[in-house]
């Protein structure tokens, strides 16, 4: 079964290699795409904002080049650019 939306700070850190008590302070300071409904409550995130918001954390401490190999190998490791291989 799919996982469409994470449920609970702990694992949204836990997805995005953090500290549970960083959520609110990468999410206000950072942008990590994680939300509240009402104040105090839960939080929640989408499994692929977060891969996405994990790409671009990385991108800021990697080489520059590194952008440039993973496009060439993205394909390989994940299921949603199969397909897309450029020549």
């Amino acid at each position: 079964m799919n996982e469409y939306i994470i449920k609970g700070r702990d694992r949204i850190a836990k997805a995005v290699g953090k500290a549970f008590k960083d959520v609110p302070t990468l999410v206000e300071r950072e942008g990590l795409p994680a939300y509240q409904e009402r104040d105090g409550g839960p939080w929640f995130a989408r499994p692929d904002d977060l891969d996405i918001w994990s790409i671009w954390k990385a991108d800021q401490y990697l080489p520059e080049k590194w952008g440039e190999i993973r496009s060439q190998y993205q394909h390989l490791v994940s299921p949603s650019n199969k397909g897309n291989v450029s020549g």
